[in-house]
């Protein structure tokens, strides 16, 4: 069994044919991609990344899987993959090269998730499954309404910008996901709406008070004009393919001017 620290769950564990998946080069790139992109020019600790969550996100959605018996491990391969398509900053990137390429992150995971279909395939993975739940055409354990996704970043974003969540009782929601065979989606109990609730209310004040902050989102604005002026001289595939610090690196060798004003 792997087990890994993590400060929202304690301990988050795998069965240990999921090492080779866990240590792939695709998912270890996340280690160096921030979850909340310039987010930490306001909030010093938000330099969590997209590893951990990806983490958080696998465990949640095995733990609802195995609640459903439904299967636990195509649940938890989705959600340690789901985010493997991220260019630099997350979705900061990725709002400009799409206007370049039409692709959004998701198309890029996918792509590599296809690279990965012998290694998914030795550990009884059906990659076109995977495909099919990231896409938000499978359950919606990792892409849908109210997700794996969605309730470990709230909880996470939350920590690490010294944010209070409002997200109590989660393995309680947990357990009271139901799966509705006529959409063959999952749903929740009723007992579970002021859970829920609370949810939609978190996800309200992190947007006022991180996501939509005027300093991140003017932050975000000029090293989006950094990226574009990359272009020039990169590919959008190649952005798409570096991480935080080889985008930063690149544009202190360049004495970028937007750039300069971050810093």
């Amino acid at each position: 069994m792997i087990k890994i620290a993590d400060p929202l769950y304690n301990i988050v564990t795998f069965p240990e044919y999921f090492k080779s998946l866990i240590d792939n080069p695709y998912l270890q790139r996340l280690r160096r991609i921030r979850q909340l992109g310039t987010a930490y020019l306001v909030y010093p600790s938000a330099n969590h990344t997209r590893f951990e969550h990806s983490l958080g996100v696998a465990y949640l959605a095995g733990m609802i899987a195995e609640n459903l018996e439904l299967d636990k491990s195509l649940y938890i391969a989705a959600g340690l993959l789901h985010d493997i398509g991220h260019g630099p900053f997350s979705h900061l990137s990725e709002e400009v090269l799409k206007n370049f390429t039409g692709v959004k992150h998701e198309d890029l995971s996918i792509k590599k998730i296809k690279c990965l279909k012998d290694l998914l395939s030795d550990i009884g993975v059906r990659y076109r499954e995977i495909i099919k739940e990231i896409s938000g055409r499978g359950v919606g354990i990792v892409a849908g309404d109210l997700d794996a996704d969605r309730l470990d970043y709230l909880q996470r974003d939350a920590y690490f910008t010294g944010n209070f969540s409002g997200i109590n009782n989660i393995f309680y929601l947990i357990y009271n996901f139901i799966v509705d065979k006529n959409k063959n989606t999952i749903a929740l109990k009723e007992k579970a709406i002021p859970i829920t609730e609370s949810i939609l209310a978190s996800r309200l004040i992190m947007y006022r008070t991180v996501y939509l902050h005027k300093t991140v989102i003017a932050s975000s604005l000029l090293l989006q004009e950094s990226i574009k002026n990359l272009l020039d001289e990169f590919s959008p595939e190649e952005i798409y393919s570096m991480d935080d610090c080889q985008l930063i690196s690149i544009l202190r060798s360049k004495n970028d001017t937007y750039h300069k004003k971050l810093e």
